[in-house]
């Protein structure tokens, strides 16, 4: 059996605050989602049935409690901020694609796509496209 999570306690006055933003007309749907989270599980709701119940995934129930018992109230109100780095072409490798695609016939066809390019110079496609 799953854990169901700790019990997360509030107060009166972080309850409200809750309720109010679930219940608000200009709340986004996306705010008001994770403070029903929050509100179910200090209810002492498992988190298998918050997720079923509020209509999310039971990892993102995770993510709401660990964010709302770090920052509190204004966590339900920000996204997350995603670190993703943008892969980057050697200067080499993107030289040697776009001399490739200039000079060099592809074998049985008449011009290069990212797929056949890539195959013959050990890439990914997607580094191809890139490069072009």
């Amino acid at each position: 059996m799953l854990n169901p999570g700790t019990v997360i306690s509030i107060n009166s006055e972080v309850k409200a605050t809750l309720e109010t933003l679930a219940r608000a007309g200009s709340t986004t749907q996306r705010v008001a989602r994770r403070c029903r989270v929050i509100l179910l599980a200090a209810q002492g709701t498992p988190n298998r049935v918050i997720a079923r119940q509020v209509g999310v995934s039971r990892p993102t129930v995770l993510s709401v409690r660990s964010a709302f018992a770090q920052d509190g109230v204004e966590a339900l109100r920000h996204d997350s901020v995603r670190q993703r780095s943008r892969r980057k072409l050697r200067p080499a490798l993107e030289k040697q694609l776009i001399e490739t695609t200039l000079h060099t016939p592809p074998p049985h066809a008449t011009h290069w796509s990212t797929r056949t390019l890539a195959r013959q110079l050990g890439v990914s496609h997607m580094s191809v496209h890139r490069a072009w």
